[in-house]
């Protein structure tokens, strides 16, 4: 990036090309901002919320979000992936599965698509498997075919 943008984004986390929009959340007041207009796309209506962890296909954004906790209890926190209709920014669904509620999230990526906020190709197999080694029970989960989104 070569332009500076003036927001009031405030605990800026993840920043994202997407169209022709420049993305970004204001994780302590639950917002996804579009800086190039300071247009507010998301908002979560749940509070207290951090969001932490975007990314992006052609059909979703998957936004990452925790419960604001002090740190001695971050790995407690209760979190879940909101999935957003990428064109029209609202929620289609909210994932809380088993593994939010071990603590906070911090990092959301799409393996098995191209995703736009990260490394925009797609992962093979033997890659995610890769990915997925330190969890061994989610690993097992995928290869077993139960799961197919972590």
């Amino acid at each position: 990036l070569n332009k500076v943008y003036k927001t009031r984004l405030e605990m800026a986390h993840d920043i994202a090309s997407y169209e022709d929009k420049l993305l970004s959340f204001s994780s302590i007041r639950g917002l996804l901002i579009d800086l190039s207009t300071n247009e507010i796309l998301y908002r979560v209506t749940e509070d207290p919320v951090f969001l932490r962890g975007l990314s992006i296909t052609n059909e979703y954004i998957y936004i990452g979000r925790s419960g604001v906790v002090p740190h001695n209890k971050r790995s407690t926190a209760n979190g879940a992936v909101d999935v957003l209709d990428a064109k029209t920014f609202s929620v289609i669904k909210t994932i809380r599965a088993p593994f939010v509620s071990q603590g906070n999230i911090y990092c959301v990526r799409v393996l098995d698509e191209e995703d736009i906020a990260h490394y925009n190709r797609i992962m093979g197999s033997s890659e995610i498997e890769s990915i997925l080694g330190t969890y061994p029970s989610v690993l097992q989960s995928y290869q077993s075919g139960e799961t197919t989104a972590v």
